[in-house]
């Protein structure tokens, strides 16, 4: 039975007269598929306005032991079919073997049910059909009326609008959905076509789709619903070159130290990445310990990625104890033929920044007992570290023959040159002194070791003359040349001459007595050497008012081998206004000499082309 829609809303019910045969081919063998609900001839009435109408019916289905089958089909349920013409169906059944079995069925479009439905005088229709499914005939009056289905179908279940997010920088995503339904009066109705299908993958941005719904007489209606796929950035800037760790050591008792490092970098998806926060710039001073430095970069959407890292600073002792009353070479004078004598003297001490220096030997202690000679008493302090100082002198044992002792005539007072920073040294001429005994005889020069003029290098150096009296007593004169090129008070003790009369025999070897101090004071007048910057300019979008810089840091070199920055106007990665900015440092020596390095920032503001 076939329901067909009539322009009032009202049925129009025409019997299908279903009648003929099922024809089914039989297969060749057993092997053949084996087909079920293979329909039945159609035949339809429709009104002589028609002159198609689709077609619906159960398909056919197959089945064959012998594994998958394949079918080939003339038409299709749901096919539109042409009026007052019989058209053969057809499905073909194959198997694996090639062995295949027929489905054949015909369908006719009668338009012979053209003026079946009478109404009443009120234009109700009337409903009721007898059981043999013919067209009714009517007992009472009526009108005679023809009705043909123009109502379109309904589109049920329509989806809302559909809302969905994907990342930025991914174009799209798969969208699903529950379809819509198609409902008739008819009772026949089904989805003609659609513009998407459920897991369509929908680019960002806002897509209609539209659905289409269509009756047994190819009356339409259509429903349609949007799928907006939004962007959204939850991804935070990606950094570079975040450092590691840095650490730094100073000397025990500093206070801390500057430490510098390369600034990290952002890049974010968006093409936007800016430093919102940064808690210490390259060259900030640190205490000691373990300070967290941390730069915030944020993107358009406020995401934030953060780079962390520790400033180390760790103290290390390399400084040795400070030894205080260091004693200074002791002589003890006894009669020609003695052997040895007892020697006091007042023990040093010593201090230490870490606040702890021990004695850890000590050759000899006041009051022992010495030989003829030279005997070398060293005192040795250590701290925590195991930094050691030492403190050395000599006792010294004479023996004295006052009949017939040598004596050292016009000894020369201690020499000091001064030579620029960087000259290693220079040529120094004396008087040389003369030797004889007590009684004023001659002596001999026993040795000396150096002539006049002789090429000095940079410090200080003992020079020794020897003599030697008739009665085999020695004397050793001393006196010192000092070459200085420091750029600092330089206040040392240098050797006092020292006549000592001991015999060939008990010679040790060579040696000095301190005693005599010589005060000299150098002039450096050359300023360091500064490796400058050049010029920089940065160019920004025109409304910003400002942009980070980051440069070399200049450096410097002296001849005194030690120079420090004293001052930065501005540090690599400042911020800088529009315009220009004078960028000053200054180093300076240890003997006040300073040098500068001055250069130029500039930050120029773009300006927008107008065509």
């Amino acid at each position: 039975m076939s329901n067909i829609m009539s322009l009032s809303g009202f049925s129009l019910i025409c019997m299908l007269l279903l009648f003929a045969r099922c024809w089914r081919a039989q297969a060749q063998d057993s092997g053949s598929p084996i087909i079920t609900n293979c329909p039945n001839n159609l035949k339809i009435d429709v009104p002589s306005s028609f002159q198609s109408l689709r077609v619906f019916w159960e398909e056919p289905t197959a089945a064959d032991d012998n594994g998958s089958i394949t079918v080939m089909k003339s038409h299709t349920s749901g096919a539109i079919f042409p009026a007052d013409q019989t058209t053969i169906v057809q499905y073909v059944f194959t198997n694996l073997g090639r062995q295949s079995s027929e489905c054949q069925f015909e369908i006719l479009l009668s338009r012979t049910c053209d003026v079946l439905m009478p109404c009443v005088d009120n234009g109700l229709c009337y409903n009721d059909f007898q059981s043999n499914r013919e067209c009714m005939p009517i007992s009472f009056p009526y009108t005679l009326c023809n009705y043909i289905d123009t109502t379109p179908p309904n589109c049920v279940n329509v989806p809302n609008n559909i809302f969905v997010t994907v990342e930025l920088g991914i174009p799209g995503t798969a969208v699903f959905w529950n379809e819509p339904t198609c409902t008739d009066d008819s009772g026949k109705a089904s989805i003609f076509s659609r513009s998407h299908s459920p897991s369509t993958f929908f680019t960002v941005g806002e897509t209609t789709v539209l659905y289409t719904c269509e009756d047994m007489s190819g009356n339409i209606n259509t429903c349609i619903f949007t799928v907006v796929v939004n962007v959204v950035d939850t991804i935070p800037p990606i950094i570079s070159n975040c450092p590691d760790d840095v650490s730094l050591v100073v000397e025990l008792g500093g206070a801390g130290g500057t430490v510098f490092w390369s600034e990290p970098t952002a890049t974010d998806i968006s093409g936007t990445a800016v430093l919102r926060t940064r808690s210490h710039s390259p060259g900030s001073s640190f205490p000691i310990g373990a300070t967290r430095v941390t730069y915030e970069f944020s993107d358009a959407s406020a995401n934030i990625a953060l780079c962390a890292f520790f400033v180390v600073v760790n103290t290390v002792d390399t400084t040795p104890p400070t030894i205080s009353n260091c004693p200074t070479d002791v002589a003890l004078d006894i009669e020609l033929g003695g052997t040895g004598g007892t020697v006091f003297w007042l023990e040093p001490t010593a201090t230490d920044i870490s606040g702890v220096a021990v004695l850890s030997s000590r050759s000899h202690t006041p009051g022992s007992s010495f030989p003829i000679g030279a005997t070398t008493v060293t005192y040795e302090f250590s701290d925590a570290s195991a930094n050691i100082a030492v403190c050395a002198f000599f006792v010294v044992v004479n023996t004295v023959n006052s009949t017939f002792s040598s004596v050292c005539n016009n000894i020369p007072v201690d020499i000091v040159e001064t030579v620029e920073l960087g000259t290693n040294g220079t040529i120094i001429t004396w008087r040389e002194p003369t030797c004889s005994d007590t009684f004023g005889n001659a002596a001999v020069l026993l040795f000396k070791s150096h002539t006049p003029p002789s090429f000095f290098t940079v410090g200080t150096t003992t020079v020794n003359y020897t003599c030697l009296s008739s009665s085999g007593n020695v004397t050793w004169c001393d006196f010192t040349v000092t070459v200085n090129a420091a750029a600092t008070s330089d206040h040392r003790d240098l050797w006092q001459l020292r006549c000592l009369a001991i015999p060939v025999s008990s010679l040790p070897g060579h040696f000095s007595c301190p005693g005599k101090e010589a005060r000299v004071r150098i002039e450096d007048t050359t300023p360091p050497a500064v490796i400058c910057v050049e010029d920089l300019q940065q160019t920004i979008e025109l409304g910003v008012t400002g942009a980070i810089v980051v440069w070399t840091e200049p450096t410097a070199t002296d001849i005194s081998g030690f120079v420090s920055l004293e001052s930065r106007s501005h540090n690599p990665g400042s911020l800088f206004d529009v315009g220009q900015t004078i960028v000053t440092y200054l180093f300076s020596d240890s003997a006040g000499n300073t040098a500068s390095c001055i250069f130029v920032v500039e930050v120029i503001s773009g300006e927008d082309c107008f065509f």
